[in-house]
């Protein structure tokens, strides 16, 4: 939970204060811009991604999978930025379904547009894929 207060002020005195709670947001904090990217600190968040495909991410601790099996890709569709931080996502594995229709497979399956991932380590990753388009 994310709280915010407004402060209704005159000539230096303050005349009103507002409080107001945000319940909903998965995430560890941050609003989702380059500025200020949402912060992911647990595999639940790092899965709420697929929520907000198109906004700034940043992971601010290790993130084991502990051996999810995953199919074609962790997230299907990312156009934002995820900067990795220089951790790592861990112990997953991308498996591909017969004729699932997927063309690429990995963490992440398509970027588009001027979606960018940086300073991400993955390991301990089994791709079980055929003659799929693998890249983490």
């Amino acid at each position: 939970m994310r709280s915010f207060s407004l402060l209704m002020k005159y000539r230096g005195a303050t005349l009103k204060e507002y409080s107001f709670a945000h319940w909903n947001d998965p995430f560890a904090g941050g609003f989702g811009t380059e500025g200020a990217p949402y912060l992911i600190a647990d595999s639940l968040q790092l899965m709420a991604i697929m929520e907000r495909p198109y906004s700034s991410f940043k992971l601010i601790a290790d993130i084991n999978l502990g051996g999810s099996t995953f199919t074609n890709h962790v997230l299907r569709v990312f156009g934002g930025t995820f900067d990795g931080n220089g951790r790592t996502i861990s112990n997953f594995k991308i498996s591909e379904t017969i004729n699932s229709g997927e063309i690429n497979a990995g963490f992440f399956g398509t970027i588009q547009g001027s979606g960018k991932i940086i300073n991400l380590n993955v390991s301990d990753v089994t791709f079980n894929i055929g003659n799929r388009y693998s890249g983490n």
